[in-house]
């Protein structure tokens, strides 16, 4: 017997491979604006865009101005001057086109999508996440998508998720399981907001601050959780 009915997945490192998609839309980007990738380049905007994703979670930041901040701050820390915004509008385009998924994931959706009601939670970019959700083969899975921008709040804000519950008509939040790799965003949502979670955790990272539901290193690993022993 299933143990829940709804399943809500994060999109950007859950489904979605975002480090591979990320490396190949700044990459594109940087070479439109001319501008020469340095080995530590990719590694010192995933410090910088981090950082901010985090300031936006806890709203000492906008979305707008993470927009174009992380590559102001990127091309000063090498001392370049690239338009900050119209890079950005560039890389989010290029981004969007982007539908590279984690290993698993297709066939996880697939299963899944025929026993539960799948539901996409993410943070990011309406404009990026939409296309590559058509772009990829899990669009047929996904009917219901909550983008935060369009909500008017973000994870881990629990008016988020009330919002998301409230849009899936759920009347038993122990039915529905929140899946993600962000401990800030979706672990610490869910649990401020009464419901299970599982932390995605591929790298095997330690952490003894809050305490998930469940934690899986593959994706494969999740159907051992979803059926009541």
């Amino acid at each position: 017997m299933n143990r829940y009915r709804y399943l809500l997945f994060d999109a950007d490192g859950t489904l979605f491979d975002y480090i591979s998609a990320e490396r190949k839309a700044l990459e594109h980007a940087l070479r439109l604006f001319g501008v020469t990738v340095t080995t530590p380049f990719h590694n010192i905007y995933q410090d910088i865009n981090n950082a901010l994703w985090l300031e936006y979670e806890q709203g000492s930041v906008t979305r707008e101005a993470l927009r174009h901040l992380r590559f102001l701050r990127l091309f000063e820390a090498f001392g370049r001057t690239v338009d900050s915004h119209a890079f950005s509008d560039c890389y989010l385009e290029k981004l969007s086109q982007c539908p590279d998924l984690i290993d698993g994931a297709e066939t996880l959706c697939r299963q899944l999508s025929g026993t539960h009601r799948l539901a996409l939670i993410t943070n990011g970019f309406a404009q990026v996440q939409y296309p590559r959700l058509k772009a990829s083969p899990l669009a047929p899975y996904f009917q219901d998508v909550f983008v935060s921008e369009e909500m008017g709040c973000q994870k881990p804000d629990p008016a988020y998720f009330a919002h998301v519950l409230n849009a899936l008509e759920v009347d038993r939040p122990e039915q529905v399981l929140v899946i993600g790799d962000s401990l800030s965003a979706d672990i610490a949502g869910g649990l401020r907001s009464g419901l299970d979670t599982c932390w995605y955790n591929p790298a095997g990272e330690v952490q003894t601050v809050l305490n998930p539901t469940f934690e899986i290193r593959h994706l494969n690993e999740l159907n051992d959780y979803l059926t009541d022993a």
